[in-house]
């Protein structure tokens, strides 16, 4: 049996023990707030975000959403402009397309030159992912950063089946007291305009200590790995949210494999 169950069967039968010990609380950390580094340029402070409207035709088909950009203003403006770009070249290819990306591209458009910091913006999107900073020190909601990313995660494609629903909520709650189907219901309501999990994952590194960041990180394995196979995104996306944490990617191979497949081709 490939050693990617292990972290599942663990898992699921509440065997995952961390230094601290046990499950982990609702509201396990209290952290002093602190400047949050800019996820994309990791220089400036994260000050700045921004929901941006997008539509994507397929001849007959379209798919409509919204993006989310988190970062320093700079890096924001960036990914908006970037957004226009693409939404110039391949937001055309259906009649509902037609109608609708002239209003996307012009809304991003116009607000492109007058985005500023928006302290009150950044807060709210904390709390979303599960960070009170109402307080002088920030309380971290694990249970809700960890369905924050597992639902970015499982969202990655576009498409989340029920069987990945009922996946992570049944590990969550092996690992995690207060984790419900609720829970993860409501952050998936919004997991579309969720920051990409590489993105989210470096917000997160500052409020968490090193046995959360383990937490979660076992529960995403533990959900990559439970269908019995490990898809190259998952791959991807696991290695990116462990460096984005500042931790080792898990070793995935199956038994005599030399290496690491997380660390390979880097």
């Amino acid at each position: 049996m490939l050693k990617v169950y292990t972290a599942f069967w663990s898992a699921v039968n509440g065997k995952v023990e961390l230094e601290s010990g046990g499950r982990f609380s609702a509201w396990y950390e209290v952290v002093p707030m602190s400047g949050v580094l800019c996820p994309v340029c990791k220089n400036a402070e994260l000050d700045t975000v921004v929901s941006a409207p997008y539509i994507r035709g397929m001849l007959l088909a379209y798919t409509f959403g919204t993006k989310r950009f988190v970062g320093c203003n700079r890096c924001v403006k960036k990914q908006l402009a970037k957004e226009l770009g693409v939404s110039m070249v391949v937001g055309w290819f259906s009649l509902t397309s037609l109608l609708v990306n002239p209003v996307c591209i012009l809304w991003n458009g116009a607000r492109l030159p007058f985005l500023r910091a928006n302290p009150r913006k950044v807060a709210d999107l904390l709390a979303e992912f599960g960070i009170d900073t109402s307080e002088p020190a920030a309380r971290v909601d694990i249970p809700r950063v960890a369905a924050s990313l597992a639902a970015a995660m499982v969202n990655a494609d576009g498409k989340v089946g029920e069987d990945e629903i009922l996946v992570a909520v049944e590990i969550g709650q092996k690992l995690f007291d207060g984790f419900d189907l609720e829970l993860f219901r409501d952050v998936l309501l919004n997991s579309q305009s969720l920051p990409n999990p590489t993105q989210l994952a470096s917000v997160l590194r500052d409020y968490l200590t090193e046995d959360g960041k383990v937490a979660v990180q076992k529960y995403l394995v533990a959900i990559a790995v439970a269908d019995g196979s490990v898809a190259p995104q998952e791959i991807d996306i696991l290695r990116n949210v462990s460096f984005a944490m500042g931790l080792q990617p898990p070793d995935l191979s199956p038994p005599g494999m030399s290496g690491e497949v997380l660390n390979e081709n880097q």
